[in-house]
């Protein structure tokens, strides 16, 4: 636009003075007002297509379309995903990760005591820890005791249906000392430090595998095999203990 009046207004400069006038009431009459006509066709077309939603076929969805329908979008989202999923973000939900936080143990002791408890249900856990001799065992039954406590008081779980679903260890800093020695030398100590996490989960005790079930289970992957003898096999001596048979002496006579 600003190009076409820069040339119209060259133009008029290069007419003579006595013409000038009515030359420029005659470009303002003839060539102007369809210029603003223009100008005036393109905003409206503009406009229009922003706001012409129904006159577009129901296959195309216009750039200025409201977000009305937004919701019901969401709601056909939500009801398109499988209920496997819903019930697995349900159960994550209720998933909570309790640590011991870092304290001075080997990763590989702390190790024995998650393989203790995995598996398990937190009676049973908190039993084996009470009888193990591991020297972390009193903080991790601790720990256990707390996590225990907390999942019964925010989630509301049934303390019977709970168990330790996993438990793994993580290694934390490892502090250096200096260990002395004779003849002015000396050695650096490490000092490893490890935390154990363990998840909890609550299940009904319904579905809960027996000790038959276990056993059938046991039974089921165990070979059979029969011997023809029933007889109870001797278990043989060891090499320093087995004994010459004594020599039978013959008398002749």
């Amino acid at each position: 636009m600003r190009r076409i009046l820069s040339c119209l207004r060259s133009a008029t400069a290069t007419l003579p003075q006595a013409s000038r006038g009515r030359n420029e009431t005659a470009l303002g009459r003839h060539i102007l007002p369809p210029l603003r006509n223009v100008t005036c066709q393109r905003a409206s077309s503009s406009f229009s297509s922003l706001f012409a939603v129904e006159e577009r076929p129901h296959g195309e969805r216009s750039l200025g379309a409201t977000s009305s329908s937004a919701g019901n979008s969401s709601d056909a989202f939500l009801t398109s995903i499988p209920l496997t999923i819903l019930s697995k973000e349900m159960e994550n939900s209720k998933r909570q990760v309790y640590s011991t936080g870092n304290f001075r143990c080997s990763p590989r002791k702390l190790n024995q005591l998650a393989q203790l408890i995995r598996g398990k249900t937190v009676e049973e856990a908190l039993v084996q820890l009470q009888f193990s001799h591991r020297g972390p065992a009193r903080r991790v039954a601790h720990a256990l005791y707390n996590a225990r406590a907390a999942a019964i008081h925010n989630l509301g779980a049934n303390p019977e249906e709970l168990f330790v679903k996993e438990a793994f260890v993580g290694k934390g800093l490892v502090y250096k000392m200096l260990d002395i020695k004779g003849r002015a030398r000396m050695g650096i100590q490490t000092r490893p430090t490890s935390h154990l996490k363990f998840v909890l989960l609550s299940h009904p005790t319904a579905n809960k595998p027996t000790h038959f079930d276990r056993l059938v289970k046991y039974m089921k992957r165990r070979k059979l095999d029969m011997p023809l003898d029933r007889k109870p096999s001797a278990a043989a001596p060891p090499p320093w203990k087995r004994t010459n048979p004594p020599k039978t002496q013959v008398t002749i006579g």
